[in-house]
């Protein structure tokens, strides 16, 4: 008998993984960008808080987008100095 009579077992699915959202892709594209300018606040206050920008984060998606760098800052993904100046960047008045 050689290795083409064998049958192949049948790959198991686990149906337990999830697949990224739509909505985690875009809170992690903006997660990753405000890292990539943190040392620009004014570019930081424009993606979050410039009313005149159409893809402004609104408030749930900056809560998100915050809790997503906390987790960074948590797991040392991300120094406390660059997170420190995203969020004084967020809270300045423009």
């Amino acid at each position: 008998m050689n290795n083409m009579d064998k049958k192949r077992k049948p790959k198991m699915i686990n149906f337990n993984l999830q697949k990224e959202t739509d909505e985690q892709k875009i809170l992690k594209f903006f997660a990753n960008r405000l890292i990539q300018v943190a040392n620009d606040p004014q570019v930081i206050w424009e993606i979050t808080k410039n009313d005149n920008n159409p893809i402004k984060l609104d408030e749930q998606e900056l809560k998100q987008v915050l809790e997503l760098l906390k987790e960074k800052l948590k797991n040392q993904e991300l120094s406390p100095q660059i997170y420190d100046q995203i969020i004084a960047a967020i809270e300045r008045n423009p």
